[in-house]
């Protein structure tokens, strides 16, 4: 049994004996050490050429994002706040840093929060942090819309990593207009948009988020804001580990996978 499918059981433990543990009033367990993104990836390499890592399932095996199949379209990450979002996208960062080379995959980045990303800001596979306030923000997204009406399939794919889409489509009308084309026409050009959204404003929201095909949740402490976000008002997203846990859905089934850590 590999790591990782030890601390898959481990998590699902825990998960479990933890109400019960607190309605009985009894210590809590310890939460089990989780493991690193570099032991993580050691065991499921070789990866596919086209293939993002994203986390791994519960069974042990890893969830991959086929770069080459534009279906599953743009990507938006929704849990509270404080719950993980950034470091799920981070994680993105990470592993195409470790795995892939800078001319076939590299990733920019579009933050409320500059410094919560430095330490990516310099590596090969980076085309820069840009902080969402600054006019330099506007000109990636331009500038990708116009790589994009150039892009030929093999050529060199972009992860656009959007960290706080609310703050994002706050932009000029210039760059919400190149971010609207690019969340249209990305994927199948190339670019992958994948965005964050606090669950407080997926409501307010709403014009936008129409936009993104594939949906990954984590943590929601209230029923009401999990039904908005996920569209189905008996969905569990409170019982996710916060800032570990994940999940998405697949047609009627949902998928959990916790992420390793970036740090």
């Amino acid at each position: 049994m590999t790591f990782s499918d030890s601390f898959s059981l481990a998590l699902r433990a825990f998960l479990e004996l933890q109400p019960e543990l607190e309605q009985a009033g009894r210590p809590a367990v310890s939460f089990p050490v989780q493991p690193s993104l570099r032991d993580v990836l050691e065991q499921f390499t070789p990866l596919p050429a086209d293939a993002l890592f994203i986390g791994v399932a519960e069974d042990g095996l890893p969830v991959l994002l086929n770069l080459s199949d534009p279906a599953p379209g743009p990507i938006l990450v929704t849990s509270d706040s404080g719950c993980g979002k950034t470091n799920l996208l981070r994680l993105l960062a990470h592993t195409t840093d470790i795995l892939q080379d800078p001319g076939d995959l590299q990733f920019g980045v579009i933050t409320a929060f500059p410094d919560e990303w430095s330490s990516l800001e310099n590596s090969p596979n980076s085309l820069g942090i840009w902080p969402v306030f600054h006019e330099t923000a506007s000109e990636l997204l331009s500038m990708l819309v116009s790589w994009a009406g150039r892009y030929r399939r093999g050529r060199q794919v972009v992860l656009l990593l959007l960290d706080d889409l609310s703050r994002v489509t706050g932009m000029d009308a210039g760059a919400t207009e190149d971010l609207t084309w690019l969340l249209l026409n990305g994927p199948g050009r190339g670019i992958w948009p994948v965005a964050t959204l606090n669950s407080s404003a997926v409501a307010d929201l709403s014009s936008w988020t129409r936009y993104f095909r594939t949906r990954i949740f984590g943590h929601v402490g209230q029923s009401q804001l999990a039904g908005a976000s996920t569209g189905n008002p008996e969905c569990d997203l409170e019982s996710l580990f916060p800032g570990i846990q994940f999940t998405l859905q697949r047609q009627r089934d949902w998928l959990d996978f916790w992420i390793p850590s970036v740090d």
